[in-house]
């Protein structure tokens, strides 16, 4: 306590007291104006003293606006006593003396109550949005989805509302929750694609140390003016389509999520089906609605997907009619007790679509392309099927229930692999199938299922959500659990339809290093095979940086990792520093590993772009064959070590103390310039940390990684 208080006293002296500060406001005001002509500032004197810090608690108010850098440009602050109505409102009034009130003028603010009500109260033609980093904080407060973010940052973003609602069916698929939030909070606050003003901004961030001297509390807010000059293209057509129903007397209500133009008639009554808790099998309806919303007194029968559509289009100011869905038959166990029924059997059997698609003649490139589109269209469609012929030739698929008429036979065309369409009948006459149903085909776990989900969810992107993500994407869309190495097959899979596999790449070196030397002049490549005409190892230098590299500091680093996929492989890569000291690759290399041949043969091939000259530096870690390499082909250059991996060694060999300390001392001492300086401070080193100084005099020579020994011209 007496430390804290002794801190406080000294603060005192050094800058003064808050009361002090206080009573020199108006001369401070007083001397700003001066300095700084037009400068606005009010004084009122009826607040009680109150400050940032300390027993004066207070809340500064920032206005910024931002310019064509996407820099923050501070336009007002004041500090106010609390976070209340009358203290927002003052602001915002003094602030009008600046800014005048405009339809073009945004507010962007978090969620705070009392500054919504003061921008509506003082400045009622301007547009208000919502911060997008303070609704990315209370997402992760409230849902913890930090997995999720880059696609509310993707939704919030999107131009078009198509495009909005295309992303905000895969949020409400992975976190319905989340979902209802964002909609919770008022869609037209934070989405480009419904906000009501000219928004360009993306996302506003917190704006610290405006004010140089003054330290900002964490209670303080934020307000970001901008004015805004982007057009932002709008649409009427809603995604969520509530629609209010009314059976057996009381009223109810559904919400399509799908655009309205793609509601069928199976698409409703089985939301309807579902929100009653009725079975499709036991109970038939009739679906009719009144049009006296059009001046028509007659009623209107629901029977087809076109009834659908005129009747989810036909809204007026927002408004649609009642739907009336009545019952108009018992289910068959009941009405056979009373005795022999007049009623024919499949009377209410109405014949639907499977929802393939397929088409006679139409062709695919074999029979698991096929199978694939089949599959996946019975699972979405809860169509049930057993397979009648399937062998090299033949593809004869039934329905699963015997008495239903569905069927298609594919067969191959001569001397191909390629499956044609036969005989396709798409009416079902039984009724769907649940979804637990032991007759709807169960799928097989494969990498297959992944990647065609991620190519109709995500056609044409190479980032992808993570693998558990897709696995509860499988799992809702297609039915199948599947495992994480699966899945992660599957991304392969999908990247590899998307760029080509690896076997298609180096099957086209030859084409693509044809093609590089024509549109860059001066590039040089080396391809090797082996004695089976296997790839062995391959050089690359674009004619652009050999250029660059002879005006440019001699000086190389050069180091090589292990490529990640089914060949294995080292990569390596030598590098400079132009005058910016940014890295500037030279040559760009895939060898074997790393060994004796691999690396005699990369700087064999280097050294037909980069001369052997006594100027020459080379800076790599302390392989053994690399620096062996080195000393055989570039008898002139010179070899050092390279520091970063040097203090990466040497941490691992210290013990009982702190490794980033030691790392940090030994860097300070490899740039020592003078051989005494180097000696009084390597004397230290030795006794602070023997373990580590043993390491380097046991692996290391001092002219390889000290600067005053290294012979050498170091320019790091």
């Amino acid at each position: 306590m007496f430390l804290t208080s002794d801190r406080q006293q000294a603060r005192q002296l050094m800058r003064g007291s808050p009361e002090s500060g206080y009573e020199q406001l108006p001369k401070y005001l007083y001397k700003i104006k001066k300095a700084n002509p037009s400068t606005v500032s009010y004084l009122e004197l009826e607040v009680d003293g109150t400050s940032l810090k300390g027993k004066f608690k207070g809340t500064l108010i920032v206005a910024t606006v931002q310019y064509e850098d996407n820099d923050i440009y501070p336009i007002a602050f004041g500090i106010v006593d609390s976070e209340n109505n009358a203290a927002c409102e003052w602001f915002f009034t003094r602030l009008k003396s600046v800014i005048s009130d405009h339809p073009d003028l945004v507010f962007i603010s978090d969620r705070h109550e009392y500054i919504e009500i003061a921008i509506e109260k003082v400045f009622p033609s301007a547009n208000r949005g919502i911060c997008f980093f303070h609704l990315q904080k209370n997402i992760e407060t409230n849902f913890g989805a930090n997995q999720l973010f880059h696609l509310v940052k993707k939704v919030g973003n999107k131009f078009s509302r198509d495009d909005f609602n295309n992303v905000m069916d895969e949020i409400r698929l992975l976190n319905p929750k989340l979902s209802k939030y964002l909609e919770d909070v008022d869609i037209q606050l934070w989405s480009t694609a419904h906000f009501q003003g000219n928004r360009y901004s993306e996302s506003i961030y917190q704006v610290p140390g405006i004010l140089n001297d003054t330290q900002i509390p964490p209670e303080v807010e934020k307000v970001s003016v901008y004015l805004l000059k982007v057009d932002v293209v709008q649409d009427t057509m809603k995604e969520n389509m509530i629609i209010y129903f009314k059976f057996e007397g009381r009223m109810y209500n559904v919400m399509m999520k799908r655009l309205g133009v793609k509601i069928t008639l199976s698409m409703l009554e089985d939301t309807i089906l579902t929100k009653l808790g009725l079975d499709a099998n036991k109970v038939k309806w009739h679906m009719r609605y009144n049009s006296r919303l059009f001046g028509v007194e007659e009623e209107m029968n629901v029977c087809d997907d076109e009834d659908v559509f005129v009747y989810v289009t036909s809204a007026k100011n927002n408004r649609r009619s009642v739907l009336v869905v009545e019952e108009i038959s018992k289910p068959p166990e009941q009405l056979f007790r009373v005795g022999k029924s007049s009623i024919e059997p499949g009377l209410f059997k109405k014949e639907w679509e499977d929802g393939i698609g397929l088409t006679l003649h139409q062709e695919f490139p074999n029979k698991a392309v096929l199978h694939e589109v089949v599959d996946r269209a019975a699972f979405a469609n809860s169509c049930g099927y057993v397979n009648k012929k399937w062998d090299k030739e033949r593809y004869v698929l039934k329905c699963a229930k015997e008495s239903c008429s569905w069927c298609l036979r594919a067969s191959n065309i001569h001397n191909t692999n390629i499956f044609s369409i036969r005989m396709y009948n798409k009416m079902h006459s039984c009724t769907r199938l649940r979804k637990d149903s032991s007759r709807l085909r169960k799928r097989k776990d494969n990498p297959q299922l992944g990647a065609a989900l991620l190519h109709d969810h995500f056609p044409g992107q190479l980032e992808t959500p993570i693998p558990r993500i897709i696995m509860e994407l499988v799992q809702t869309k297609l039915g199948v659990k599947v495992s994480y190495s699966t899945v992660l097959r599957g991304k392969y899979h999908a990247d590899c339809d998307l760029k080509g596999s690896p076997e298609e790449s180096y099957k086209d070196i030859k084409c693509y290093f044809y093609m590089l030397k024509k549109v860059n002049d001066g590039t040089v490549t080396y391809l090797k095979m082996d004695e089976n005409d296997k790839f062995q190892y391959v050089f690359v230098a674009l004619g652009a940086s050999i250029e660059g590299f002879r005006v440019m500091r001699k000086f190389l680093i050069v180091d090589a990792t292990h490529l990640k996929n089914g060949y294995g492989r080292v990569l390596v890569f030598a590098s400079a520093q132009d005058p910016n000291r940014q890295h500037y690759i030279i040559t760009i290399v895939v060898l074997v590993g790393e060994n004796d041949a691999s690396w005699d043969w990369f700087f064999e091939k280097l050294k037909t772009v980069v001369p052997n000259t006594s100027e020459l530096v080379f800076r790599t870690d302390i392989n053994a064959s690399l620096i062996k390499a080195i000393r055989n082909v570039y008898t002139a250059a010179h070899h050092g070590y390279c520091n970063w991996h040097l203090y990466q060694n040497v941490k691992d060999h210290a013990t009982n103390t702190n490794r980033d300390v030691l790392a940090w001392k030994f860097q300070k001492l490899s740039r020592n310039y003078t051989v005494a300086n180097f000696n009084r401070a390597y004397d230290k080193f030795k006794l602070r940390y023997p373990k580590a100084t043993k390491y380097l005099e046991d692996t290391t020579v001092e002219d390889k990684w000290a600067r005053c020994f290294f012979p050498g011209k170091d320019t790091t």
